[in-house]
């Protein structure tokens, strides 16, 4: 498969001097769902990760609470053989873990895990409602400051919770990882797109395609007609409008076919008017979707 050059294809945080690819792995679903699959492929896991590199891909992102760990023991193994640096590897502490000793616990089980000596990006996967988000922030200012962290972030965080972190952070937010795609709109209703723009933190879409829902053609007109237009496909014209909205994403493929195609979506741009009409017409909009049951 082509090796696409991404290099000039980053969202930078000038405040920070902080930059990721716009377009990164995500890896629910390898080795299973929360619960660990004891029939799982982990070699075809493997496979996709090595084929997500070699095409250019260099953001990984796992957790903790994907498959109990083992999603990020597959990272480990698929990326053994390639040289570390080139490599921008993240992980989440799961929810729960948000207090100082739990979560310093279990960012160290996740190195573990990955077979690393540090993560270039440590999130927090969710708000910790029952734990002071001080609590949080300081364990993962620990971790930064045992050279176990290069960079510190979080997911999920609404705008209220995320400017608390920063008020206790020592160091910078640098990602607010969120689902959002063109019908899930939460980051812009609430105003968690703007505060991010504004305050130097670079918003990341899981979900970007949702989950396939995007896709399928005669699913959604206004779609239809835009790729129709651009010679594209639905995906590419939804990571595109994406991209143009300054925001970074990460999505899982096990297809090279599939790959190319998302990937190729980030060579191009669509003309104003058309981001526009996606943006203000694109039918069902919701603030959210249901989240499947992966960060507790």
């Amino acid at each position: 498969m082509k090796s696409y050059n991404l290099s000039m294809r980053f969202i930078t945080n000038s405040k920070n001097n902080f930059s990721i690819p716009v377009y990164g792995l995500g890896t629910w679903l390898m080795g299973g769902d929360k619960m660990r699959n004891p029939d799982n492929d982990d070699e075809r896991d493997i496979g996709a990760i090595k084929m997500h590199i070699d095409s250019g891909v260099r953001f990984i992102f796992t957790a903790e609470n994907y498959a109990e760990g083992h999603t990020e023991e597959i990272v480990g193994r698929a990326i053994k053989d390639y040289e570390r640096e080139s490599l921008m590897i993240a992980t989440a502490v799961k929810r729960l873990n948000g207090g100082y000793d739990k979560f310093v616990k279990s960012a160290n089980e996740c190195l573990d895990r990955l077979g690393l000596d540090y993560v270039d990006v440590l999130f927090h996967h969710a708000r910790d409602l029952e734990t002071p988000i001080k609590e949080t922030a300081r364990a993962l200012n620990t971790m930064v400051e045992e050279g176990k962290a290069k960079n510190i972030a979080v997911s999920n965080y609404s705008k209220e919770s995320l400017e608390e972190m920063m008020e206790h952070s020592k160091y910078p937010i640098v990602i607010n990882q969120v689902h959002y795609n063109l019908r899930v709109r939460g980051p812009e209703i609430t105003g968690l797109r703007n505060f991010c723009r504004e305050n130097d933190v670079i918003l990341q879409a899981y979900r970007p395609l949702m989950l396939g829902g995007l896709v399928e053609v005669g699913k959604y007109k206004i779609l239809d007609e835009i790729a129709e237009k651009y010679d594209r496909t639905s995906a590419q014209i939804a990571l595109n409008w994406i991209y143009s909205q300054g925001v970074a994403m990460v999505a899982t493929t096990h297809s090279a076919e599939h790959l190319k195609d998302n990937l190729e979506a980030l060579t191009w741009k669509m003309e104003k008017e058309d981001l526009e009409k996606l943006t203000e017409e694109f039918p069902d909009q919701v603030e959210m979707d249901e989240v499947v049951g992966i960060l507790q």
